[in-house]
C-alpha cells in the first residue's frame, strides 16, 4: 500500500496499533519495557523498549519473508497467525508484529477442549501456529486433525534448539529472528484492517469468532485510558507512565482485557509471569516493584493461603483488581489483612470548643502503605482528600486544589498522625496525641473507637473521635499480627 503523508493524515489520521508500538521506543528507548520470569526456572529476561521493538521488527521480517504471510485490507483479512502461548515477551512481540504487518493475530485459548481448539483453527484457517514448549504436547495430540490446514509451526522456548516431534514443518523462533534485520518498514495500513481474531468460550454449540480492526482496538484502548484518568474513585490509583503492571490475565483471553495495548501505549514497564504461580507472583512484585495487577477470586484465594506470603515485600502494590466473578466478602477481608493497603468505612465526631454538639461525618478511608491515603466524606457534604507522598489534593463543594505538606506543618501533623493510626504505629501516635481505644462488636467482627486528645496547644482546637464500622483490628493489634 502506498504510504500516505501530510496533509491527508492531518484530517484522516489512521488509528493503528503501530502507533502504540512506536511510542515507548521513541520516548524511552533505553528504559526497561518488558520483564519476563520463567515460571519453572525462576530466571529473568529483561528488554529495553528498543530491544523489544527490534525483536518485533525481526519477527515482522520473518512473517513477510520466510513464512510468506500475506497482509490484508479493510474488506479482506490477511493471513491468520495463531498462537498457543502463555504470557511472555515472545507473545508480546507477536501481538504487534502480526497485526502491524497487516496479518490477523489469533490467540488460541488453550483451555478449550481439544475439539474446540481444532474447530477454531480450521474455522479461522490459520496459516501459521506459534506454540510454547509447555503446550507442545497439546498440539501434538491434535496435529493429525489440523495438519491439512496449518502450513507451518514455530516453536517458542527459552531453551535453544528444536524438540523431537512429528509436527512438520516446525521452525525455531529465536533462530528465525537471528537471521533477520532489526529494521522493518511498517505498512501504512487502513485503520479498518482486521488486527485480531478471538473466539468465544462457554457458549452454546461451537466457539464463535469475532474479528477486531485496528480502529476498534485503538478506540477501546483510548477509552480505557480515559476512564482511568477521569475517575474520581480514591481507591483507584493512577500512576500514569510510572505504573508497573503485572499481567496475569492470559494473553489468549480477550487480549488480556486489553493489557498489551494500553500498557505499551502508556510506556509502562510490563511484567510477565509466563504462567501463574503464587511464588512467581510474589517474587515478581518484590523484585520489579509491581504497582498493579488483576486476578480472579480463585487465584486471590491461592495467594492468601500461600504459607510463605509474609516472606515477601508486597508494599509496592497499589492496586489489586479482582474480576471474572463475584468477590466473597470473607475473601476480601482476608486479602485486606494479608496484603498491604485496605479500605474501611468510618464515622467521625469533631468536638469543637464553641459547639454544644459534635460535628458528625461519615465516609471511607483508603490506605496504601507507606505514603498514600485517601479520605472520602459522603455526608453531610461530599468531599475528598488524597495524600500521595508530600502532596495533598482536595475537592469539596465544587472547589479543587493542591497543597504541599512541607509548607503546612500543622496539616502535616494531622496527615502523619492518620498514617500512623492506619499502619498501627501506636508509639508514634502517642508522641502527638493522648489516645484511648475501645473495642466494639463481637470478636469475629471487631470494630474500634479511637479517641485522640492533642498534646500540643497548636492542635488543641479540635479533638477527634473516629469509629470504624468495618470489622477491623485496633492499630496496635494490626501491627503485632503482621
Amino acid at each position: 500500500m502506498e504510504a500516505k503523508t501530510y496533509p491527508e493524515f492531518s484530517t484522516h489520521y489512521p488509528l493503528l496499533l503501530t502507533t502504540f508500538m512506536k511510542r515507548p521506543v521513541d520516548l524511552y528507548p533505553n528504559e526497561t519495557g518488558i520483564v519476563y520470569r520463567n515460571p519453572t526456572s525462576g530466571e529473568y529476561a529483561r528488554f529495553t523498549w528498543r530491544e523489544w521493538y527490534e525483536r518485533t521488527c525481526r519477527l515482522a521480517n520473518v512473517l513477510r519473508g520466510p513464512l510468506g504471510v500475506r497482509p490484508g485490507g479493510p474488506n479482506e483479512p490477511g493471513d491468520r497467525i495463531a498462537t498457543m502461548a502463555l504470557n511472555h515477551h515472545r507473545h508480546m512481540e507477536l501481538y504487534y508484529a502480526v497485526p502491524c504487518s497487516g496479518a490477523v493475530l489469533h490467540p488460541i485459548n488453550v483451555r478449550l477442549s481439544p475439539d474446540h481448539i481444532i474447530h477454531t483453527i480450521k474455522h479461522s484457517q490459520d496459516k501459521i501456529v506459534f506454540v510454547d514448549d509447555v503446550i507442545l504436547p497439546l498440539l501434538e495430540n491434535i496435529y493429525d486433525e489440523i495438519k491439512d490446514t496449518v502450513e507451518a509451526f514455530v516453536y517458542l522456548s527459552d531453551k535453544p534448539g528444536l524438540p523431537e516431534t512429528r509436527i512438520a514443518p516446525i521452525y525455531e523462533y529465536e533462530a528465525l529472528l537471528d537471521a533477520q534485520t532489526p529494521e522493518f518498514e511498517w505498512p501504512a495500513l487502513h485503520e479498518d484492517t482486521c488486527a485480531t481474531l478471538c473466539y468465544t468460550t462457554g457458549t452454546t454449540g461451537l466457539p464463535k469468532g469475532a474479528m477486531f480492526t485496528h480502529r476498534q482496538l485503538y478506540l477501546h484502548t483510548v477509552h480505557v485510558m480515559l476512564n482511568a484518568s477521569m475517575s474520581t474513585d480514591p481507591a483507584r490509583v493512577s500512576l500514569g507512565e510510572a505504573a508497573v503492571p503485572l499481567v496475569i490475565t492470559p494473553l489468549f483471553h480477550i487480549h488480556a482485557w486489553g493489557a498489551p495495548f494500553f500498557h505499551v501505549f502508556s510506556a509502562n514497564k510490563i511484567v510477565l509471569p509466563g504462567m501463574f504461580t503464587v511464588e512467581g507472583f510474589c517474587d515478581l512484585i518484590q523484585t520489579e516493584k509491581v504497582t498493579s495487577t488483576a486476578v480472579v477470586p480463585t487465584i486471590l484465594a491461592m495467594i492468601i493461603e500461600f504459607e510463605d506470603l509474609a516472606r515477601y515485600d508486597l508494599s509496592s502494590l497499589r492496586s489489586l483488581g479482582v474480576g471474572g466473578g463475584a468477590l466473597p466478602l470473607g475473601l476480601k477481608r482476608k486479602a485486606e489483612k494479608a496484603i498491604p493497603g485496605f479500605s474501611a468505612p468510618f464515622r467521625e465526631e469533631k468536638r469543637m470548643a464553641l459547639l454544644r454538639e459534635p460535628l458528625l461525618s461519615h465516609g471511607s478511608i483508603y490506605y496504601a502503605p507507606p505514603q498514600r491515603l485517601a479520605r472520602v466524606i459522603d455526608a453531610p457534604s461530599a468531599s475528598r482528600v488524597v495524600v500521595d507522598g508530600e502532596q495533598l489534593t482536595y475537592s469539596s463543594a465544587g472547589e479543587r486544589g493542591s497543597i504541599g505538606l512541607d509548607a503546612h506543618p500543622t496539616l502535616r501533623i494531622f496527615v502523619d498522625s492518620l498514617r500512623m493510626l492506619l499502619r498501627g504505629d501506636e508509639d508514634g501516635l502517642r508522641e502527638t496525641f493522648q489516645i484511648a481505644f475501645t473495642n466494639v462488636g463481637p470478636a469475629d467482627e471487631l470494630g474500634w473507637t479511637v479517641v485522640l486528645e492533642p498534646r500540643s496547644a497548636l492542635l488543641g482546637a479540635a479533638a477527634c473521635a473516629a469509629r470504624s464500622t468495618e470489622p477491623t483490628q485496633p492499630p496496635a493489634r494490626r501491627r503485632a499480627g503482621r
